[in-house]
């Protein structure tokens, strides 16, 4: 950026505070910028060497910028951040000199594009923003460098470096924005983008510290991701989910499996070198040796002239370099595969082509394997094209796929139906503002004819599975008079965490080792203890319909019982097998077995977790294979109850 001094302060520094730079006459103009204000910070008192925090300051100087906005200036030096840089206007621009470093000293984040308010009822977006040549170093790896928070266009970031910070960038709902040059390596996290359009990454450096992820890319379409090279210690590479991606031109290094992984659709991964190093670590990071260096799940994607470089641990025996066993027509074309060694280099479905890539003898097709649980999907509604529900019509998508001898039931079928023929009957409700309680359920489902069916079939030992504001059925069906009172039905809002299920009860009853979690991943990265996650960052509805075990009055109730949490599953003949991921107590109840009594044969499982929510709004869920894997559970579970 070229600049012009048309004018300096000479009248003395001016207070840090009560500052009014609209008043102020004297200022640097910018070749690049036409006639905006170019604002010094050191003008105003602020010295180099991070001696005093400026953010205060910097903040105060960008809301009385004008409205066709400004350039904030940091010269040579450091300049200290005890909070974050805030932009919330349109046209800012952040620019420092060749050795300007913005120390992020134990602050959530250095630059935040935070949230501004909506005009008139109308979203708003923040336009114009833009940040160069600013280095920015955290404090013990804590914080975040960059994160652009609120929805935006026309954002850029350009030679922008941030080191010993949590995570590099963080980039939520951008149109058009132009990350280049920029440089994240000595962090945990690098780059994280969620729910953007039309967005650019080329010429960056990213990498990741042990644990952490080099690129995790969700929900994008329209991307360009070229020229780029990654390399980090974390135990994932690149990871991208999304539709219309072109990831190109790129070095992708790492030490473990899933070095590149593909969620989506319609997607070009071409001219791309990944190379995965065997450096001693655990290359397959937990995970089983048919996980792939390279990993695609979504369809109609093409993998072309790339170059996949193995450096396998001999101890690993006939590991997987390619696997595509998910989604359709996906096309490897002209790759090269340096190591081929293995017997099992590509692992597809049948409809994967690989063309010109390795011998057809180091091809292994995946044989698909017919789930045939006999199971209803119920719904309230004359058919299926009428679901409004973005989460039912995901769960109802999914059930279609999954099961060869499954049925939808309308509720007006359920009581001239067979239901004896079904092993499982799930009946999943998530809506947005049904207002709380059962009486408040979609009215088929509270007919006496319905209820009457239902009842008879779930007593007289058939399966229930109750999803979401479904788990509120199981009163009217009378197995329990103790509603679900932790209720929610409202718009949700965004975060930065994953939220999961937590199966170590009061972290004295660990049910983790109950078949639903079987082969449910485990982490623990936002919790001191492991959990089950389900959804992660972007936007969440926030739909809990749980049991607050604590509003019942049971210690009056039940004094012998240990807690209130054993006063339920005494009273109900019921194990609470999960609850809110931070929860370490017995309050709360998220996903319930309802064991057969001597007056009802059938078994229920009640999963009422926010965490469960089928189709993630902003974002390709990061999670969302774990909802498969704990739903084939539950169902599995069910069906096998009473064989």
């Amino acid at each position: 950026m070229k600049f012009n001094i048309k004018s300096l302060l000479i009248a003395g520094l001016v207070s840090i505070f009560g500052v009014s730079c609209n008043t102020d006459d004297n200022f640097i103009k910018c070749e690049d910028c036409g006639s905006q204000k170019i604002i010094d910070v050191t003008q105003y008192g602020l010295k180099n060497d991070a001696s005093s925090d400026c953010s205060d300051l910097v903040n105060r100087l960008i809301a009385d910028l004008p409205a066709e906005g400004g350039v904030i200036m940091f010269p040579d030096g450091q300049f200290r951040l005890d909070s974050p840089i805030k932009v919330t206007r349109n046209f800012v621009t952040i620019t420092g000199a060749e050795n300007t470093t913005l120390i992020v000293n134990n602050s959530e984040a250095g630059i935040h594009l935070a949230y501004v308010a909506d005009v008139n009822g109308q979203k708003n977006r923040l336009s114009g923003v833009e940040i160069r040549n600013i280095h920015l170093v955290g404090n013990d790896y804590n914080g975040t460098g960059v994160w652009v928070a609120h929805d935006n266009d026309r954002t850029q970031l350009i030679d922008v470096t941030v080191e010993k910070c949590y995570l590099g960038m963080r980039i939520n709902g951008a149109d058009a924005i132009v990350i280049n040059n920029c440089t994240m390596t000595d962090v945990t996290n690098g780059l994280e983008m969620y729910g953007g359009i039309q967005n650019s990454v080329t010429d960056c450096k990213l990498g990741s510290l042990p644990g952490g992820v080099t690129c995790y890319i969700s929900g994008e379409s329209n991307l360009l991701f070229s020229e780029n090279e990654l390399s980090g210690a974390g135990e994932n590479g690149l990871l991208v989910s999304g539709t219309r991606i072109n990831v190109s031109d790129c070095t992708v290094e790492g030490q473990c499996v899933g070095l590149f992984e593909l969620n989506g659709d319609n997607n070009l991964i071409s001219d791309n070198i990944f190379t995965l190093r065997n450096t001693g670590a655990d290359q397959l990071a937990g995970r089983s040796a048919d996980y792939g260096v390279v990993l695609v799940k979504g369809s109609y994607n093409h993998f072309t002239n790339n170059t996949i470089e193995c450096e396998w641990n001999p101890e690993i025996e006939n590991p997987i370099t390619v696997s595509a066993a998910s989604g359709d027509a996906n096309r490897f074309s002209n790759c090269t595969i340096t190591d081929q060694s293995s017997e099992y280099v590509f692992y597809v479905n049948e409809s994967t082509e690989v063309l010109g890539c390795v011998d057809a003898a180091k091809i292994s097709i995946k044989t698909e394997v017919k789930n045939l649980t006999k199971i209803a999907y119920v719904i309230d509604y004359d058919d299926p094209s009428q679901i409004e529900d973005d989460d039912e019509q995901a769960s109802y998508a999914w059930f279609k796929r999954e099961f060869v001898n499954g049925k939808v039931l309308t509720t007006s079928e359920v009581p001239t139906t067979d239901l004896s023929q079904f092993d499982v009957i799930w009946i999943h409700i998530d809506r947005l503002h049904m207002p709380h309680g059962w009486q408040n359920l979609p009215s088929g489902f509270l007919s006496d004819d319905v209820l009457n069916a239902l009842k008879a079939y779930y007593y007289g030992g058939g399966s229930l599975l109750l999803a979401n504001h479904a788990t509120q059925y199981i009163v009217p069906l009378g197995r329990t008079e103790r509603a679900p009172g932790l209720y929610s039905s409202a718009e949700g809002g965004s975060g930065n965490d994953s939220w999961s299920v937590q199966a170590n009860i009061g972290m004295e009853y660990d049910r983790r080792n109950h078949p639903v979690y079987a082969g449910v991943i485990e982490f623990n990265e936002y919790h001191p203890h492991p959990t089950f996650p389900l959804i992660g960052p972007g936007h969440r509805e926030d739909h809990n319909c749980m049991w607050d075990f604590n509003v019942y009055g049971f210690r009056d109730l039940y004094p012998e019982a240990e807690n209130v949490l054993r006063a339920f599953e005494m009273e109900n003949n019921a194990v609470v097998l999960g609850t809110w991921g931070q929860v370490t107590d017995f309050a709360v109840g998220g996903l319930i077995e309802f064991m057969p009594t001597e007056e009802c044969k059938g078994a229920c499982l009640a999963m009422g977790l926010a965490a469960y929510e089928w189709n993630q709004n902003t974002n390709v869920n990061k999670w969302h294979d774990n909802i498969i894997t704990i739903t084939r559970n539950m169902v599995s579970y069910l069906a096998d109850y009473n064989k």
